[in-house]
């Protein structure tokens, strides 16, 4: 599992630089060249962990993604199974399972569509998560 950076984690940052933007001296020119070396500096470090909280991001993603995507059949036949041999108790409790997974499947594909820069990719998962809910409403 990947770990991801919380907010307080975040903000411990942005604290660090405000706290390095109060602290460094002001006054003399060679001051204001050491602010601001250190202030880029500090700049630079948030600029490296914000893209290494993207990249851990969109690996989160995409284990969610191929976790939702793993087994999209198996709601569906035991539905199905169930109705062959008229079932139905396990019709109800397996619908309820085959609409929770399927509403999964669509925020899944809208999350990765948050992702992606492949605007005709997002069209057609967009698309297909909008019959899934056409065709499941919840």
């Amino acid at each position: 599992m990947h770990t991801l950076h919380t907010h307080s984690q975040k903000e411990n940052v942005v604290t660090d630089l405000v706290t390095l933007y109060c602290a460094s001296p002001t006054r003399k020119q060679t001051g204001k060249k050491e602010r601001s070396n250190t202030l880029n500096i500090a700049i630079e470090n948030m600029c490296k962990k914000t893209r290494d909280l993207r990249r851990q991001l969109r690996k989160a993603i995409i284990d969610h993604v191929s976790d939702s995507f793993l087994d999209t059949t198996v709601p569906l036949l035991v539905l199905i199974e169930a109705a062959k041999n008229g079932r139905e108790k396990e019709i109800k409790e397996y619908a309820a399972i085959f609409r929770e997974h399927t509403s999964r499947l669509v925020e899944v594909a809208n999350l990765a569509c948050s992702m992606s820069t492949n605007e005709d990719g997002i069209k057609i998962v967009r698309v297909a998560a909008n019959h899934l809910e056409t065709l499941c409403p919840q």
